[in-house]
């Protein structure tokens, strides 16, 4: 019984896994096809943080 539900688990795991690499390469993708500025790490760093306080002031 419990082997089933963790493979039920690693299976639901896997699929949002692809999910979201699919999503993060198709909005590189994006940004490779109409010659967006990728951003700096100064840039990605602060958009973490923002999202991680959404986040946590959501729950």
């Amino acid at each position: 019984m419990a082997t089933v539900l963790l493979a039920v688990a690693l299976g639901i795991a896997i699929v949002q896994w692809l999910k979201n690499w699919i999503g993060l390469l198709t909005l590189t993708y994006y940004l490779e096809t109409r010659n967006y500025d990728y951003p700096t790490d100064e840039e990605i760093e602060l958009c973490c943080e923002l999202v991680i306080r959404q986040i946590l002031h959501q729950h």
